[in-house]
């Protein structure tokens, strides 16, 4: 996390193995995904925010939006219990969410309450992207996918 004057960031450091010094798949799949959300146009407010990469000789840095109030499942873990109306509109800000993704023919792929970060206003955000996949034309699909194209 860096704070400056007007704006806290995060900052996903990944570092790059000594043997070999390309940049992970992961990682390249992570930086793909958010530049593909910010090409779009149109940002959700269930997404974390892309803000930029740098790249050393020894790591990656990828700069996002800091969301203060952790992820869903420390939530979760330390209780207290959900109410029915908290489980209703979580479950309809992450639905938003991956209908975002999935209009933009994203797949999150490991969707889980730790890649849900959870904003000081009660905001979820989906996060992580490391597993992503973007789905172009012609690729060889499943029938969801084919869905997903049309």
């Amino acid at each position: 996390m860096y704070r400056l004057p007007c704006l806290t960031i995060a900052c996903k450091r990944i570092l790059l193995q000594a043997s070999e010094k390309d940049v992970p798949p992961e990682a390249l799949r992570e930086i793909a995904t958010y530049q593909r959300i910010q090409k779009a146009g149109a940002m959700s407010s269930h997404m974390v925010r892309f803000l930029g990469v740098s790249q050393s000789a020894d790591w990656v840095d990828i700069y996002l939006e800091y969301v203060d109030g952790g992820n869903l499942a420390s939530r979760l873990h330390r209780g207290p219990t959900l109410s029915a109306e908290e489980v209703q509109d979580s479950s309809r800000q992450i639905l938003l969410g991956v209908e975002f993704l999935h209009c933009h023919k994203i797949i999150h792929r490991d969707l889980k309450p730790a890649n849900i970060l959870i904003s000081s206003e009660g905001r979820l955000k989906i996060a992580d992207f490391g597993l992503s996949r973007i789905f172009a034309s012609g690729m060889p699909s499943t029938p969801l996918v084919s869905r997903l194209n049309s």
